[in-house]
């Protein structure tokens, strides 16, 4: 999603109703869009500590573009990180 954007900024909700339809989840569960939101934030936070990604703003008006030496493999992808976590266990 963030490759798409051409390094324009996007905000996490827009990413994660982006992997919702590619993945064809319904986008009218509001519990469900809260669950990929916190995943999404979870890892472009990861992304941000290894410096493949910037934030700008605060709260809900954060934007996220990836930077312009990003490391990120891309054969990743959001939609898998978020398929890989499905079901697993905590801890």
């Amino acid at each position: 999603m963030l490759r798409a954007t051409n390094g324009e900024p996007t905000a996490a909700a827009d990413i994660a109703g982006a992997v919702m339809l590619a993945k064809g989840l319904p986008a009218n569960d509001d519990a469900l869009a809260a669950l990929v939101v916190h995943r999404v934030l979870t890892v472009l936070r990861r992304f941000a500590k290894r410096g493949a990604v910037v934030k700008t703003g605060k709260s809900r008006d954060a934007q996220w573009a990836l930077t312009k030496d990003s490391v990120i493999d891309p054969a990743f992808t959001l939609c898998h990180r978020i398929e890989g976590d499905h079901g697993a266990p905590n801890g």
